[in-house]
């Protein structure tokens, strides 16, 4: 027996062994891919793989729903990118700038975002398992349900941070730096509304408050 292929059949199947990449506006995508600025761009459901982007100038820029995993992003500038739902795992963040930035249902899974900057950033239910924080700024961000179970915040700063029903447990929280932070919902110690920091290491923390029961 004879198999014949159209062209719309090979097309079809050419497509689903190697999956193009994807975005909302590729003029954009290949504008970020060829110059590594893209200032303010739509980039919602963006699926990027093994690319490198460190350096690149994303300010302002809408992330939702992407997906960068093992994503080089060392050094790049996201300050106030909407990052919604991305997906960004064994991804590299290392010393990136996500100050202000909406990362509300994030995955971070096994990344590297060690000296980022997330400060005053929204991390409502931000998935970080495994993941590195070592001496990233976190201040003034907002955790309410974020998990950061067997991470390492070694000497994060999570001064002012609202860490409310977020988990820590198994983490490395060796220096850290949790002065004025909000452990609990109007420093009302009932769980479980309270940050769990089950088995993690708080050797040498700092600002824990008074009588706090991890």
């Amino acid at each position: 027996m004879k198999l014949i292929f159209t062209f719309s059949s090979l097309t079809l199947l050419f497509s689903l062994i190697s999956p193009p990449v994807l975005a909302e506006n590729p003029a954009q995508l290949q504008q970020l891919l060829k110059t590594k600025k893209c200032i303010g761009c739509d980039l919602r459901q963006v699926k990027l793989s093994n690319v490198d982007l460190s350096n690149a100038d994303l300010e302002n820029a809408n992330l939702t729903g992407a997906v960068l995993d093992r994503v080089n992003l060392k050094n790049a500038n996201l300050t106030k990118a909407n990052l919604s739902g991305m997906m960004a795992n064994y991804a590299n963040f290392i010393k990136a700038n996500l100050k202000e930035s909406e990362l509300v249902n994030v995955s971070f899974s096994y990344s590297n975002l060690s000296q980022a900057d997330l400060s005053n950033s929204d991390l409502n239910r931000m998935r970080a398992n495994y993941s590195k924080f070592v001496r990233a700024n976190l201040s003034k961000a907002d955790f309410n349900g974020t998990s950061f179970d067997r991470s390492d915040l070694s000497y994060a700063n999570l001064t002012f941070g609202k860490l409310e029903q977020a988990t820590f447990t198994n983490t490395k929280m060796r220096g850290v730096d949790l002065t004025n932070a909000e452990l609990c919902p109007s420093s009302i110690q009932v769980a479980p509304y309270c940050a769990n920091l089950s088995s993690a290491d708080l050797t040498d923390i700092k600002g824990l408050e008074s009588g706090f029961v991890p």
